[in-house]
């Protein structure tokens, strides 16, 4: 099974990070552009490649730890230590703003 690497960019973040979470109606509209700006520098800053690829094969594209190790050639333990490093490091960030 062949991965595809997606790269975050100005053009597919609000897609891929946001989007299946929408809200309607919601008066919180600047706050909420500011975690997307946060969100998407810290990703493509903070996060090694390595982690990039886990975060978004397994939250945004939806995918198991084992389903993400199988197509990354990587053990089950190798994707969870990357997820849980990227998740402290996105949490740490996240927590100034």
């Amino acid at each position: 099974m062949k991965t595809t690497q997606v790269h975050f960019d100005d053009v597919n973040t609000d897609f891929l990070l946001f989007n299946r979470y929408a809200l309607t109606n919601n008066t919180n509209k600047k706050e909420i552009e500011k975690m997307k700006r946060v969100l998407f520098t810290a990703i493509r800053r903070e996060l090694t490649p390595r982690q990039q690829q886990c975060v978004t094969e397994h939250f945004l594209n939806e995918k198991t730890q084992r389903e993400v190790a199988r197509e990354l050639g990587l053990d089950e333990s190798t994707v969870s230590r990357h997820l849980t490093v990227a998740k402290r490091k996105l949490k740490n960030i996240a927590s100034y703003f």
